[in-house]
């Protein structure tokens, strides 16, 4: 049987720099997209913040394919 989250009352905003976050729950880097492609798993707004790869004015190089290699163990 799956249970709803109980509403409390603890207080969990933070500061990080200047920047004000109603929670400290993040995504990690590079690996949540833009946010919409989980929409159906995860209330996005309930986050305290979507983690980007990387932004940057300039364009860079990057990391150069191929950044996989196959193995004997797979």
């Amino acid at each position: 049987m799956q249970r709803s989250p109980k509403e409390t009352s603890v207080k969990l905003a933070v500061n990080l720099g200047g920047l004000a976050m109603k929670n400290p729950v993040t995504t990690a880097s590079g690996t949540f997209g833009a946010g919409r492609e989980y929409h159906d798993f995860v209330d996005v707004a309930a986050l305290g913040a979507v983690t980007t790869k990387g932004v940057s004015l300039n364009g860079w190089e990057g990391n150069a394919s191929p950044r996989i290699a196959e193995t004997a163990s797979g």
